[in-house]
């Protein structure tokens, strides 16, 4: 019941609502209409009642649900493809569609599209090592991804962890995500993802000096690699420059 009509300030009487709502919720002195009207409009996700609407409104002019209309352009996917093209290029743009893609992921109830865009949202703030953000949304992308069981992201989120933890110079937590990265890659044959799980077992001996155990893993990277020999090019120079690096200290 609000104030002008005689409601109390108790916590009995607080409803907690987005701004939005606040400003379109009835102004009634009978609470059960609020309530009513709570269960009615009801969304998901704040801040997405209008969107939801909006989509109502398309299906009404178009004949088609907003949701089969993503589906047959594949928008969602191109999004997503998007992402991993400009990821290690812009940073900004990457940030920019994974937002994008959360909107949108959150509209039409895509649990791997919303996975996928926090799991890269983690990525960009890994990079301008925002550590409180990239905690934030590898949090939320891991908890879904081994809820949903989504291993082709689980990679990356485990892959993303070690690097954190090795950010914060946590070797020996950084070295278990590594190792949780490098199973599932293996279990998938993911050739990319297990090389990349091997440099970084590497670069956590490498940190620690044991130059010989770093070497042995900087050498099962470069081999991997060359089994997969489209598109690893600069992937398979890297590791053989890391390789070359470590034999020589």
């Amino acid at each position: 019941i609000p104030h002008s009509l005689g409601g109390r300030d108790t916590p009995s009487n607080f409803v907690l609502l987005c701004s939005r709502c606040h400003l379109d919720n009835p102004n009634v002195s009978d609470p059960e209409i609020m309530w009513d009207w709570l269960r009615a409009y009801a969304v998901p996700f704040y801040d997405t009642f209008w969107n939801i609407h909006g989509m109502k409104e398309y299906e009404r002019i178009y004949g088609v649900s907003f949701r089969q209309e993503m589906k047959i352009r594949n928008i969602t996917k191109k999004i997503q493809d998007e992402i991993l093209r400009v990821r290690l290029i812009d940073l900004e743009k990457e940030q920019e569609l994974c937002f994008t893609l959360n909107e949108r992921a959150k509209l039409t109830s895509d649990r791997y599209a919303l996975a996928f865009s926090y799991t890269f949202l983690a990525d960009c703030y890994l990079a301008v090592r925002d550590n409180k953000s990239c905690i934030l949304y590898l949090s939320r992308a891991k908890s879904l991804c081994e809820a949903q069981q989504y291993d082709d992201l689980l990679i990356r989120i485990y892959n993303f962890y070690g690097m954190f933890c090795n950010a914060i110079y946590d070797e020996i937590t950084a070295l278990d995500y590594y190792l949780k990265s490098l199973d599932i890659a293996e279990k998938n044959q993911n050739y990319m993802q297990m090389a990349s799980a091997y440099n970084n077992i590497a670069t956590c001996f490498d940190l620690k000096h044991n130059y010989e155990e770093a070497v042995v893993f900087y050498r099962k990277s470069y081999d991997v690699l060359a089994q997969e020999k489209e598109n690893t090019a600069y992937s398979r120079a890297v590791s053989l420059t890391n390789l070359c690096n470590c034999s020589f200290k």
